[in-house]
Order: structure tokens, then C-alpha cells, then sequence
């Protein structure tokens, strides 16, 4: 349940914007091993760990971004699993426009 802060903290570190290094996006390099991984983050949001100081559940960034991963590269079962955070007073409505994008995609 770490995995999410890690892809997190990859896709906003200071290195991503130095504008000669090339961009690694693991989530659009390796869908089909991220994706079931970010399904799990949705049941177990509220127990999501770090492997750094801060982080994991404590952050709502990290599971703002699982949400956002998943429109990015998200299924059919994708939103099946959103489905369980539509009505989220928290998170509905990133859950909404996720599903959005992933249907906008087909």
C-alpha cells in the first residue's frame, strides 16, 4: 500500500522539471502493472503507507492522484472500482471526472 505515495512522489519530483532530463512516466510506461495496484488503493484509502517521513493516508494527494492516475490509464473495471467513491463527499467529484476521461477514451 505504498506503492501509490511512491508513484506520487516520482510524478511530482524536482527532477520531472528539468527540462533536460526526459520525462519517466511509469504510470503511462507500465498500465497494465499500475492500474490493479491503484484498484487497491481505493478500498484501503484510509490505510494507504509511506516509505518516507510523511505521507501514505495522511496526504490527500496521494489519493487525489491514485484517482487522477486512473483516469489517465483506467478500464472498464476501473470504474467499477470508482464507483465505490462516486458519492465520496470527499472524493466524488475527482472520482466523477475520472470516469469521465476513461469513458471519453473508448
Amino acid at each position: 500500500m505504498a506503492l501509490p505515495d511512491i508513484l506520487h512522489n516520482l510524478a511530482h519530483s524536482q527532477w520531472r522539471f528539468d527540462k533536460e532530463l526526459p520525462s519517466v512516466d511509469l504510470v503511462e510506461l507500465f498500465p497494465d502493472e499500475i492500474r490493479p495496484i491503484l484498484h487497491e488503493a481505493i478500498p484501503h484509502r484510509r490505510v494507504l503507507t509511506s516509505l518516507f517521513r510523511h505521507g501514505g493516508s495522511s496526504d490527500s494527494r496521494i489519493f487525489q492522484n491514485v484517482i487522477s492516475d486512473l483516469g489517465r490509464i483506467g478500464n472498464a473495471d476501473s470504474i467499477t472500482m470508482l464507483d465505490e467513491i462516486l458519492e465520496d463527499s470527499e472524493w466524488g467529484k475527482c472520482a466523477v471526472a475520472a470516469v469521465y476521461a476513461i469513458r471519453s477514451r473508448r
